[in-house]
């Protein structure tokens, strides 16, 4: 290898101006990707080997390299993520739009190790899939290969922390040097599981009372490996503001979609959301939704089916002539969604005594 380190290094600076191109298209690609899937992103970044890192790793390697199109970090995105519950959400995600190489890739399902030195992230070497690399814009990119990293907030900070260590004299160590390491990666492990824990439940809605926090096996790998269940939350006021405050985005998603459908919006005052609030709770328990998880699970179910904009232009379409005079806060189309969908359970009920015949008048103008 160090005979031809010369040539090698000649190769490289030719192809260069391609690998960095080649490293934001990739990038921006990935950024589109997920974008179209419910997930909260902490930060995505992109790097591309410099030419005097790849002469030294050269220097230092002891394999053989056939061509530069086999090796595959020379182009790398990293996407670091808050919780650990999306590790394989975004892999699956990866293995569904990349042709995946697994003998230099260690995959989601490879956490689960436990003889695994530190505290691994998922890492995939790529290329284009062949249906992608056939269009014209990324046919020239078609023989290169990638790697896309995935970790959380904590695995990075792990990995670009031990990247310091001499990683040789640590595996040698017999010393209690590697030990340490091993309890320190274990408690950052512990930690990632113990915040995605406090937002399963914010997320519900509430903090449990000390004591209700469902446990988690230690060491058990993320998201649905030993996800936690949060207990049912009751539907209160307070439940209500805390998971409208985790769940922001799931509330732009829903008013932008009614926008899309044709529902007017109108800035309303502080007071009128609020008592739109308190009707969508009462409509909830009236039709046999009566925790924050069931309300949460029922809303999910509406958006990955698509009923949720069936729902919004099912009403539209009936109530077409006079829905620009309604008075429409985010809670209102909660309210009105729900009506429509949960009908069957509600047409048996007195709607008058219930309070839920006057907040759909309220949301129609008729009354103040």
């Amino acid at each position: 290898m160090q005979q031809g380190l010369g040539e090698w290094r000649d190769r490289y600076i030719a192809s260069y101006s391609l690998y960095r191109d080649y490293t934001k298209r990739l990038e921006h690609l990935v950024q589109d990707l997920l974008e179209q899937i419910d997930l909260d992103l902490f930060h995505i970044e992109s790097s591309t080997e410099s030419i005097d890192n790849f002469v030294e790793r050269l220097r230092n390697s002891e394999g053989e390299v056939g061509s530069l199109e086999e090796i595959p970090d020379l182009s790398c995105i990293r996407v670091i993520l808050y919780f650990a519950e999306d590790l394989e959400k975004v892999s699956r995600l990866v293995e569904e739009e990349f042709t995946v190489y697994p003998l230099q890739s260690v995959p989601f399902d490879d956490l689960r190790d436990p003889d695994a030195y530190g505290y691994r992230s998922v890492r995939f070497a790529v290329s284009l899939s062949p249906e992608r690399s056939s269009l014209r814009e990324w046919r020239k990119y078609g023989p290169l290969r990638g790697e896309i990293q995935i970790r959380t907030i904590l695995q990075n900070a792990w990995a670009t922390i031990t990247k310091k260590l001499p990683y040789e004299e640590v595996q040698r160590s017999k010393s209690g040097l590697k030990r340490k390491l091993s309890r320190m990666s274990a408690l950052l492990e512990e930690a990632d599981e113990g915040f995605l824990t406090v937002w399963e439940f914010l997320r519900e809605g509430s903090v449990p009372e000390e004591g209700n926090f469902s446990s988690r096996t230690s060491g058990s790998v993320p998201a649905s490996q030993g996800k936690p269940t949060p207990v049912s939350l009751p539907m209160t006021e307070e439940a209500f503001s805390n998971w409208e405050t985790v769940n922001e985005n799931r509330l732009s998603r829903w008013r932008n979609l009614a926008e899309e459908v044709g529902y007017p919006f109108t800035e309303l005052p502080p007071d009128y959301q609020k008592e739109s609030r308190r009707n969508l709770m009462n409509l909830l328990r009236a039709s046999g939704i009566e925790t924050m998880q069931d309300f949460s699970s029922f809303l999910e179910g509406l958006e990955r089916t698509g009923e949720g904009r069936a729902h919004l232009e099912a009403i539209k379409k009936s109530f077409e002539g006079e829905l620009q005079s309604w008075r429409l806060d985010i809670w209102s189309v909660l309210f009105l969604v729900i009506l429509n969908s949960r009908w069957a359970v509600l047409q048996s009920k007195d709607l008058a005594s219930l309070g839920i015949k006057d907040a759909t008048e309220r949301i129609k103008g008729v009354t103040s």
